[in-house]
């Protein structure tokens, strides 16, 4: 994407204002950081684009799930899971990765994100804004409040 539709996305949905220097555009919020990402909140998706389940264990950034339990209360769930990239994905494949259709014989639960989750990893675990972003459609109260207090901690 290039800066100059960026900055045409972030116009449209209202989300801080464009101020021209010359010919230098910077981007300005306005508000807090908090309040930007209330604003940017609605525009965002999850960064999993598939899910599957492996029977060995690999060296990977731990998230889903398991990440929220290193932030939060939460037990840890019964399949650890971890995130990769889809370009890490391939790789791993064809070095002999051994996927099973469900959970049932896994060793390992594995998200397969749209970007590389190490970007913006810290400590082995994916990002804050990511985790939020990939467990937000989640129905569990206790999950929801995991995830809000979390992001409350933000500075």
């Amino acid at each position: 994407m290039t800066m100059t539709r960026a900055f045409k996305e972030l116009q449209g949905a209202n989300i801080g204002q464009v101020i021209k220097q010359g010919k230098e555009s910077r981007w300005y919020f306005k508000e807090g950081r908090q309040a930007l990402w209330q604003q940017a909140k609605p525009f965002l998706r999850s960064p999993i684009k598939n899910r599957t389940w492996l029977t060995q264990k690999y060296q990977l950034t731990i998230a889903g799930l398991s990440a929220l339990s290193y932030c939060s209360d939460l037990n840890e769930p019964l399949l650890p899971v971890f995130s990769i990239s889809r370009v890490q994905w391939k790789a791993l494949i064809k070095s002999g990765a051994k996927e099973v259709p469900s959970s049932e014989g896994a060793i390992i639960e594995l998200e397969i994100w749209h970007y590389n989750p190490n970007l913006f990893a810290k400590n082995g675990l994916v990002d804050p804004f990511s985790l939020y972003l990939s467990l937000k459609e989640s129905k569990d109260e206790r999950i929801e409040a995991a995830l809000e207090k979390m992001m409350e901690r933000i500075e």
